[in-house]
């Protein structure tokens, strides 16, 4: 049976409702710009290419954003090896704070830098003492907290560090990532892309070459000296064309969702991300073939996230559509 291209995208979110940290939805614009594709002599990929990086760094405004074919892992692996030596604070979170203090362990093993972590509860009380990079999730999935990104700034000033975020589920959707000197995102959460693409957007810092490792250049993915996330690049080539309009839906989503459970939210309004909230108690999925978060740590409530649900039109969504989609587990 043929169906039109808006009846493919239509019916294949129809048949699973996606309550995970991404990818988001499949938009139209998502596979609208896919085609045959080449890193190198391609100039139509080539302009694609250029308008989504040149995109991406207005959105942050650093001068250099570097496109990786892999997950955000391989980003935070790469921009920790290449970019931080010295004494490195990382604030701890959960799951995914921690996961970037196992890699900053196994790259100082090498190069004498010193980690250090602290919880995120006690950044007020740190003293004036130095570091060279301070380290964090700006939203850590894992347990729904989006940290303050005006206290890591003034720590970072405070310590004389430079900041370098993890910013996989704040890219596009939390603001002021430019207080970061870097940040490491993937292609497949607040960008609303394909997955398959992740990025390391930096201003002026030294690059420090890894002796050990091709693959783990940052220079050489500048030189694009391996094959390049082609057709993620052409997804997010696509979203960005109407990235506002899924905005403004996943906003919507955002405040019909806390307004419906607001009294089952554990943290205050400020430390709220767009992507997830943790609740305090079990949800039942009332939708077709639900896919839910699946948090990596245990925790006695419930994460849901909200980029799987910005293909609804943005009239449609309201409290009671939130109520159509859940509801606490008695």
């Amino acid at each position: 049976m043929n169906i039109s291209f808006e009846e493919f995208v239509e019916k294949a979110n129809e048949e699973k409702s996606i309550y995970s940290a991404g990818p988001a939805s499949l938009l139209e614009e998502n596979i609208q710009f896919l085609q045959p594709c080449f890193g190198r002599g391609d100039k139509l990929y080539l302009e694609a290419e250029e308008f989504v990086l040149n995109y991406l760094s207005e959105l942050t405004t650093h001068k250099n954003v570097v496109r990786l074919q892999g997950s955000a892992t391989l980003a935070l692996e790469i921009a920790l090896l290449n970019f931080c030596r010295g004494r490195l604070l990382i604030i701890d979170t959960g799951y995914y704070s921690d996961r970037l203090k196992k890699i900053s362990e196994k790259i100082c093993l090498h190069n004498g830098s010193k980690v250090t972590s602290i919880s995120h509860k006690e950044i007020q009380n740190i003293s004036n003492n130095n570091y060279d990079w301070i380290i964090a999730c700006y939203t850590e999935t894992s347990i729904g907290l989006k940290l303050n990104i005006d206290d890591l700034k003034k720590l970072a000033n405070k310590t004389n560090a430079q900041l370098l975020l993890d910013a996989t589920a704040s890219i596009g959707i939390e603001i002021n990532h430019h207080f970061a000197d870097v940040i490491c995102y993937s292609s497949c959460k607040g960008l609303f892309g394909l997955t398959g693409s992740s990025f390391i957007a930096f201003r002026e810092q030294e690059i420090l070459e890894p002796e050990n490792s091709y693959y783990l250049s940052l220079k050489m993915h500048m030189n694009k000296g391996v094959t390049g996330p082609y057709h993620t690049i052409l997804s997010l080539y696509g979203v960005f064309q109407n990235y506002k309009k899924y905005l403004q839906r996943l906003d919507k989503w955002h405040k019909c969702f806390l307004k419906v459970f607001k009294n089952n939210l554990i943290y205050e309004i400020k430390y709220q991300p767009k992507l997830c909230t943790l609740l305090d108690s079990k949800i039942c999925y009332y939708k077709k073939n639900p896919v839910p978060y699946q948090p990596r740590i245990n925790i006695n409530g419930s994460v849901i996230c909200h980029i799987g649900q910005i293909h609804n039109q943005e009239h449609t969504i309201n409290e009671a559509l939130i109520k159509e989609h859940f509801g606490l587990d008695k």
